[in-house]
């Protein structure tokens, strides 16, 4: 976990890839996906983001999230061999979190590098170490129904990816009845599901 784990104050304004936020005596410039530029308000509205602290030896970076899961999928794709912060903030300007969770469980490389800076082998390369991880450490999830079950499968695993426990996952996806739901749509439904609990 971050040191700061997360921040609540008031948006100063906005950057090409940044928020000032101001809190308490201090305004920090947090690096924030494009996407979530768009969401989190206007100068002058207080705002809540999840947040990861990147030390360097000469610079402290801070990159704010709207969600927690993106976040959560910033430090998946940081653990990645040469995704460094800023590619990673990238794929989640162009990518939604679910996105890029169902694109890694599916081994959809080529949705991956729709992203500016991630070339054919970077994101195998995310497909391939993130897959694994999540292989190791709930390989075991594998439910023992028919060719249906296979996207739910895929939507189990981008949930886990996204740090809900298998179990939470589960109890998510249990409720939806519509089995022609893209993968991509059953993460997003159980995400909205599991936000409500």
């Amino acid at each position: 976990m971050s040191l700061i784990a997360a921040l609540e104050g008031r948006l100063e304004g906005k950057g090409p890839d940044y928020a000032l936020v101001r809190v308490g005596g201090f305004t920090l410039q947090v690096f924030v996906p494009v996407t979530d530029l768009a969401h989190i308000g206007h100068a002058g509205d207080n705002v809540h983001l999840h947040t990861q602290l990147i030390v360097r030896e000469d610079d402290l970076l801070l990159f704010g999230f709207a969600t927690e899961s993106g976040s959560r999928m910033f430090g998946l794709l940081r653990e990645v061999g040469g995704v460094g912060p800023r590619l990673a903030l990238a794929v989640l300007s162009t990518l939604s979190p679910e996105t890029v969770a169902a694109a890694v469980v599916a081994e959809d490389s080529a949705t991956l590098s729709r992203t500016p800076g991630v070339g054919k082998r970077t994101g195998e390369r995310i497909v391939l170490e993130l897959k694994d991880k999540l292989d190791q450490k709930f390989g075991a999830v594998q439910p023992a129904l028919a060719q249906d079950a296979v996207d739910e499968d895929h939507a189990l695993r981008a949930l886990v990816a996204l740090g809900f426990t298998p179990f939470e996952a589960r109890q998510a996806l249990s409720v939806e009845h519509d089995h022609e739901l893209s993968v991509e749509e059953r993460i997003s439904r159980a995400l909205r599901r599991l936000g409500e609990a």
